[in-house]
Protein backbone atom coordinates (compact mmCIF):
# COMPACT_ATOMS: atom_id res chain seq x y z
CA UNK A 1 0.00 0.00 0.00
CA UNK A 2 0.91 3.51 -1.20
CA UNK A 3 0.73 6.34 1.54
CA UNK A 4 -1.25 9.49 -0.58
CA UNK A 5 -0.14 12.53 0.43
CA UNK A 6 -2.01 16.46 0.21
CA UNK A 7 -0.73 18.16 -2.95
CA UNK A 8 2.69 20.50 -2.04
CA UNK A 9 1.03 24.07 -0.96
CA UNK A 10 1.37 26.78 -3.52
CA UNK A 11 4.23 29.38 -3.54
CA UNK A 12 4.03 32.19 -1.89
CA UNK A 13 2.61 35.28 -3.99
CA UNK A 14 5.72 37.60 -5.41
CA UNK A 15 6.54 40.26 -3.39
CA UNK A 16 8.63 43.50 -5.60
CA UNK A 17 12.15 43.93 -3.36
CA UNK A 18 11.59 47.35 -1.47
CA UNK A 19 13.88 50.23 -3.52
CA UNK A 20 16.21 52.07 -1.18
CA UNK A 21 16.19 55.65 -1.53
CA UNK A 22 19.33 57.15 -2.02
CA UNK A 23 19.07 59.44 0.80
CA UNK A 24 18.36 56.81 3.20
CA UNK A 25 21.67 54.96 2.15
CA UNK A 26 23.80 58.11 2.71
CA UNK A 27 22.53 58.49 6.11
CA UNK A 28 22.07 54.99 7.04
CA UNK A 29 26.15 54.53 6.43
CA UNK A 30 26.54 58.06 8.03
CA UNK A 31 25.22 56.53 10.85
CA UNK A 32 27.10 53.35 10.87
CA UNK A 33 29.97 55.07 10.40
CA UNK A 34 29.39 57.68 13.42
CA UNK A 35 28.38 54.15 15.46
CA UNK A 36 32.05 52.65 14.49
CA UNK A 37 33.68 55.94 15.81
CA UNK A 38 31.73 55.51 18.88
CA UNK A 39 33.08 52.45 20.18
CA UNK A 40 36.36 53.54 19.30
CA UNK A 41 36.15 56.17 21.38
CA UNK A 42 34.90 54.11 23.91
CA UNK A 43 37.86 50.98 23.82
CA UNK A 44 40.43 54.29 23.39
CA UNK A 45 38.88 56.17 26.82
CA UNK A 46 38.72 52.64 28.82
CA UNK A 47 42.26 51.46 27.45
CA UNK A 48 43.89 54.62 27.74
CA UNK A 49 42.39 55.78 31.58
CA UNK A 50 42.58 53.31 33.94
CA UNK A 51 39.63 54.67 36.55
CA UNK A 52 36.54 53.71 37.66
CA UNK A 53 35.24 56.64 35.78
CA UNK A 54 37.04 56.40 32.41
CA UNK A 55 35.11 52.89 32.74
CA UNK A 56 31.92 53.93 33.40
CA UNK A 57 32.10 56.93 30.22
CA UNK A 58 33.81 54.21 28.02
CA UNK A 59 31.06 51.63 28.32
CA UNK A 60 28.46 54.41 28.30
CA UNK A 61 29.72 55.14 24.80
CA UNK A 62 30.47 52.15 23.30
CA UNK A 63 26.42 51.24 24.06
CA UNK A 64 25.51 53.87 22.40
CA UNK A 65 27.99 53.41 19.25
CA UNK A 66 26.09 49.56 19.30
CA UNK A 67 22.58 51.04 19.25
CA UNK A 68 23.71 53.37 16.54
CA UNK A 69 24.95 50.91 14.88
CA UNK A 70 21.98 48.73 15.10
CA UNK A 71 19.89 52.15 13.75
CA UNK A 72 22.05 52.47 11.30
CA UNK A 73 21.35 48.44 9.68
CA UNK A 74 17.85 49.03 10.24
CA UNK A 75 17.69 51.56 8.42
CA UNK A 76 19.59 50.15 5.29
CA UNK A 77 16.65 47.07 5.87
CA UNK A 78 13.92 49.58 5.98
CA UNK A 79 12.53 49.12 9.19
CA UNK A 80 10.59 51.30 10.19
CA UNK A 81 11.41 51.17 13.92
CA UNK A 82 14.73 52.39 12.98
CA UNK A 83 13.75 55.89 11.77
CA UNK A 84 11.26 55.75 15.04
CA UNK A 85 14.04 55.58 17.78
CA UNK A 86 17.07 57.19 15.81
CA UNK A 87 15.31 60.19 15.75
CA UNK A 88 15.79 61.15 12.32
CA UNK A 89 11.87 61.41 11.64
CA UNK A 90 12.57 65.09 13.14
CA UNK A 91 14.59 65.76 10.16
CA UNK A 92 13.09 67.28 6.63
CA UNK A 93 14.72 64.60 4.45
CA UNK A 94 12.50 61.84 6.65
CA UNK A 95 9.49 63.42 6.26
CA UNK A 96 9.46 62.83 2.05
CA UNK A 97 7.15 60.42 0.70
CA UNK A 98 9.36 58.25 -0.65
CA UNK A 99 11.13 57.68 2.34
CA UNK A 100 7.82 57.40 4.71
CA UNK A 101 7.20 54.76 1.97
CA UNK A 102 10.33 52.98 2.06
CA UNK A 103 9.77 52.39 6.18
CA UNK A 104 5.86 51.89 5.90
CA UNK A 105 5.57 54.91 8.34
CA UNK A 106 2.22 57.49 7.62
CA UNK A 107 2.74 59.74 5.48
CA UNK A 108 3.64 63.59 7.27
CA UNK A 109 1.57 65.78 5.13
CA UNK A 110 -1.91 65.18 4.54
CA UNK A 111 -2.80 64.49 1.05
CA UNK A 112 -3.54 67.30 -1.31
CA UNK A 113 -6.99 68.46 -1.41
CA UNK A 114 -9.16 67.44 -4.82
CA UNK A 115 -8.99 70.10 -6.97
CA UNK A 116 -11.92 72.90 -6.26
CA UNK A 117 -15.27 72.31 -8.70
CA UNK A 118 -15.56 75.76 -9.81
CA UNK A 119 -17.97 77.35 -8.42
CA UNK A 120 -21.13 78.75 -10.33
CA UNK A 121 -21.49 82.12 -11.81
CA UNK A 122 -22.97 84.84 -9.56
CA UNK A 123 -26.23 85.50 -9.89
CA UNK A 124 -26.86 89.42 -11.04
CA UNK A 125 -29.28 91.57 -8.96
CA UNK A 126 -31.49 92.65 -11.79
CA UNK A 127 -32.50 89.05 -13.04
CA UNK A 128 -35.04 86.91 -10.81
CA UNK A 129 -34.04 83.10 -10.77
CA UNK A 130 -36.81 81.49 -12.86
CA UNK A 131 -38.92 78.44 -11.00
CA UNK A 132 -37.22 74.97 -11.92
CA UNK A 133 -39.56 73.28 -14.34
CA UNK A 134 -42.17 70.82 -12.85
CA UNK A 135 -44.24 68.92 -14.76
CA UNK A 136 -46.80 69.25 -11.68
CA UNK A 137 -47.07 71.39 -8.89
CA UNK A 138 -45.61 69.97 -5.42
CA UNK A 139 -47.48 68.91 -2.37
CA UNK A 140 -46.67 69.40 1.12
CA UNK A 141 -45.81 66.85 3.19
CA UNK A 142 -47.72 67.09 6.02
CA UNK A 143 -51.28 68.02 4.86
CA UNK A 144 -51.04 67.38 1.08
CA UNK A 145 -52.03 70.45 -0.43
CA UNK A 146 -49.95 72.21 -3.70
CA UNK A 147 -46.81 74.60 -2.76
CA UNK A 148 -46.21 77.54 -4.07
CA UNK A 149 -42.91 79.04 -5.42
CA UNK A 150 -41.07 81.77 -3.66
CA UNK A 151 -38.56 82.69 -6.39
CA UNK A 152 -37.30 85.43 -3.68
CA UNK A 153 -35.73 82.29 -2.07
CA UNK A 154 -35.96 79.75 -4.21
CA UNK A 155 -37.71 77.27 -2.28
CA UNK A 156 -41.24 76.20 -2.04
CA UNK A 157 -43.78 77.30 0.28
CA UNK A 158 -47.00 75.48 2.05
CA UNK A 159 -49.74 77.90 2.96
CA UNK A 160 -51.56 76.35 5.17
CA UNK A 161 -49.15 75.00 7.34
CA UNK A 162 -47.18 78.29 6.75
CA UNK A 163 -43.39 77.11 6.26
CA UNK A 164 -41.27 76.46 3.73
CA UNK A 165 -40.97 72.69 2.51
Amino acid sequence: MSASYPPPPPPPPYTPRKIRPSIVTKYALATLILGIVAIIIGILDISRFATTAAYAVGAIIIILGAYIIICGVGMLAGQGWSMKISGYTIMGWAKRPEVTAYFELPPVYPPYPPEAQPSPPPASPAAEPAPPPAPSVPTCATCGRPLTYISQYQRWYCENCKKYA
